[in-house]
């Protein structure tokens, strides 16, 4: 049996203060789950705030805070690094709370992504634009259905005045159109600005793909504000659900409130506003002689949207004024009809906007639910709708056509409608005005992905059609170097970030530019919907032909192999598979290397067994692996691999000498207290359960330090 972790010089392990096994095997308390109602404000709003864990030490979180003022004060971002720094860190992510909450929303094995932040504000800091993050170590990817999260961590209490991050609720599914000024997008998207405000300790979990900003600290006297940004991911896709459970989260989904049309709870789009109370008619008890009712009624016909809205509202105080009995104080009176028709109009936007919110977004909500319950999608007969759906599905406000591509996806005919508008997105009835063929197919392969299987083989037709067109109409394409086109890493969308102030980031290289080539754009979409499609066999062949073919444009192989790592347990060629992911592993675009390093982690969960006999039995594919994690130039390719190979322990994976070359990575990249884990991992005195040795293998994948974001690190 492997002795323990040793360095290439084999010093490190009699150090003194490694601590014992059985002290490094102290599991945390078992995960508190989330409760439904908590599930159904995460999936409607891509927020979930869960306050102070109990179970944690009462002084931790000035420890972390003050850890993270050493960092910088030091003059050095770690970067990923910080974990490594401040390890307390890995307590507060282990807190029961946060684990059950994100194994709700990502299933159990879920991965500790290898980015981390520390984000410092301190006085005098500006607001940033607002914006998506870009995927690390990850082609741009943007999926309704949570598949990777953030977590925001606030070490000290963060009211508004210390810059708190600032969410816009609900617009994780939204993506904002190309060329188009984002600020006027915003007021189409119904939702509002809501700052993180929380106490010491707070952790939000965040959908990735929300919009959202650091806010400005305005702290008098001065003050630093701490936030620790990390990212986590899925590792297996949703089971499907038992009969019984399949039955009560159907009928919880038709119950829920958020699904219908009770908007009650969208608190932070605004409070009411309160009534007015009626001014006494001198000094007696009557109203001022002012008929309430009859004021109401003709506030009722104003519309507050119009622009004439105050000619309209004066137009009410002067008929009140008209009818008032001799004697009424008119300056009274006048203040209170005013106040009167202002309270009327703002709880009638209120009104509008929740309802408007819940139109947009109701059908997003209803199939992540029943994705995330392992429920199949639901069929409906449209009837007269699809006519007016299909017009939808290229109107000028993103929202509408989100909500008409999904209602059409619950519907056969829908499917031929979508597959339609993603083929030929310039050929609809009512194409918007200014809007790219881009924009719209975008919006369109969200309701081909919540089909399921069933669309299969339409996009698989459409695929062979647009690979033979792009084999006779274009050149092999170029590796794109990463970053060449775009240093900073932010695509700015309106094209004027001062006056915007709103930018997007994380746009792949050949995405940044689809109107350069339409047929590309077409075969990506297509190749995204069908690698996020339900587990099939027939799927997963075709998706294993996509990320082997080397005439296919580079984005596409990427989702395709990233396809694999979600269904391509179904395969029975062992041999093809392997030999595509060790193909994307020698590449030399390194989004294919980390989709393919990703992959083969997430294979290793396939229920079947598939999955690891390809990963573990190739012993080429290990090596390959091996030297990823070892001497890759990409650090997130390198944290993919060793994810792979430390999963592949903890699941039984039995490769000659594997135990003993993880052991040896982590003597050199993990801290001292990370050893004995490593030990009880790679050893034969490791615990036997597969939940422990998989919690062991996410422990030592947090603690690794990575070697590229701090080049003179102690490790």
């Amino acid at each position: 049996s492997n002795s323990g972790p040793t360095g290439s010089g084999g010093e490190c392990r009699q150090d003194a203060s490694i601590s014992s096994m059985a002290q490094a095997l102290t599991l945390p308390p078992p995960p508190l789950s989330l409760t439904q109602e908590q599930l159904q404000k995460f999936i409607v709003e891509g927020y979930l705030a869960l306050e102070p864990s109990p179970s944690l030490p009462s002084d931790i979180h000035d420890r972390i805070y003050e850890g993270s003022a050493r960092c910088f004060d030091a003059g050095e971002d770690p970067g990923n690094n910080i974990l490594p720094e401040v390890p307390e860190l890995l307590e507060v992510f282990e807190a029961p709370e946060v684990v059950g909450a994100l194994t709700s929303l990502l299933g159990p094995g879920y991965m500790f992504h290898s980015h981390r932040r520390c984000h410092e504000t301190v006085a005098g800091s500006l607001p940033q634009a607002w914006h998506k993050d870009t995927y690390k170590g990850r082609q741009y990817q943007p999926n309704h259905r949570p598949e990777w999260l953030m977590a925001l961590y606030f070490p000290q209490d963060t009211p508004r005045e210390l810059g708190p991050t600032e969410l816009f609720p609900g617009t994780q599914y939204v993506r904002g159109d190309y060329g188009d000024n984002i600020d006027s997008q915003r007021k189409q998207w119904a939702t509002a600005g809501v700052p993180m405000v929380c106490r010491k300790g707070t952790v939000v979990l965040i959908h990735y793909d929300i919009w959202h900003r650091a806010g400005a600290n305005v702290s008098k006297p001065s003050r630093r504000r701490f936030m620790h940004k990390f990212q986590f991911a899925r590792m297996q896709q949703p089971r499907a659900a038992q009969e019984e459970d399949a039955k009560a989260a159907a009928a919880q989904a038709a119950t829920a409130c958020v699904w219908g049309t009770d908007v009650a709870g969208l608190t932070w789009l605004g409070p009411p506003a309160a009534e007015p109370t009626a001014p006494p008619h001198s000094g007696s008890s009557d109203a001022g002689g002012i008929d309430v009712e009859a004021v109401r009624q003709q506030v009722s016909g104003l519309d507050p949207f119009a622009r004439d809205i105050k000619k309209q509202s004066g137009g009410v105080v002067k008929a009140v004024l008209e009818n008032l009995p001799e004697g009424a104080d008119k300056r009274t009176v006048t203040k209170f009809v005013q106040e009167f028709i202002d309270c009327e109009l703002t709880n009638r936007k209120l009104s509008d906007a929740k309802a408007k919110f819940v139109h947009q977004r109701r059908a997003v909500w209803q199939d992540v639910w029943s994705w995330l319950h392992g429920l199949p999608p639901t069929s409906i007969e449209l009837g007269p709708e699809l006519e007016e759906l299909e017009a939808q599905l290229y109107h000028q406000e993103e929202s509408i056509r989100l909500a008409a591509a999904y209602r059409l996806a619950r519907s056969e005919a829908g499917a031929v409608v979508l597959s339609k508008c993603l083929a030929q997105p310039g050929a609809g009835p009512t194409r918007a005005e200014g809007k790219t063929s881009v924009t719209i197919r975008r919006t369109a392969l969200y309701g081909l992905i919540a089909i399921g299987e069933s669309a299969a083989p339409q996009i698989q037709n459409i695929i062979a059609q647009a690979i033979s067109t792009q084999l006779s109409s274009t050149k092999p394409t170029p590796v794109p170097e990463r970053g060449s086109a775009n240093p900073g890493g932010v695509q700015e969308l309106s094209g004027d970030r001062q006056s915007s102030n709103m930018a997007l980031e994380g746009f792949d290289f050949e995405l940044s530019h689809p109107a350069t080539d339409k047929d590309k754009e077409l075969l990506y979409c297509l190749v995204f919907a069908l690698a996020n499609h339900t587990a099939s066999v027939g799927s997963s062949l075709f998706m294993l032909d996509c990320a082997a073919d080397a005439s296919m444009p580079l984005s596409c192989r990427v989702a395709a192999v990233e396809g694999l790592g979600r269904n391509g347990g179904l395969v029975s060629d062992l041999a093809k598979l392997t030999a595509v992911l060790r193909s994307a592993l020698q590449h030399q675009f390194e989004d294919l290397r980390c989709a393919a390093a990703l992959a083969a982690a997430r294979l290793l969960h396939d229920d079947a067994g598939v999955g690891r006999a390809a990963v573990g039995g190739d012993a080429g594919l290990v090596d390959d692996l091996v030297r990823v994690m070892e001497a890759d130039p990409c650090r997130y390719a390198q944290a993919y691999a060793f994810e792979a190979l430390t999963r592949l322990l903890a699941l039984g994976g039995h490769h000659p000498g594997l135990g003993k070359v993880v052991a040896s990575h982590c003597a050199a990249r993990c801290g001292v207290e990370a050893w004995p884990l490593a030990e009880a991992l790679t050893g034969s005195g490791g615990p036997d359960d597969e939940g422990t040795r998989l919690w062991l293998a996410r422990r030592l994948c947090a603690t690794r330090r990575c070697p590229i974001t701090s080049p003179t690190s102690r490790w």
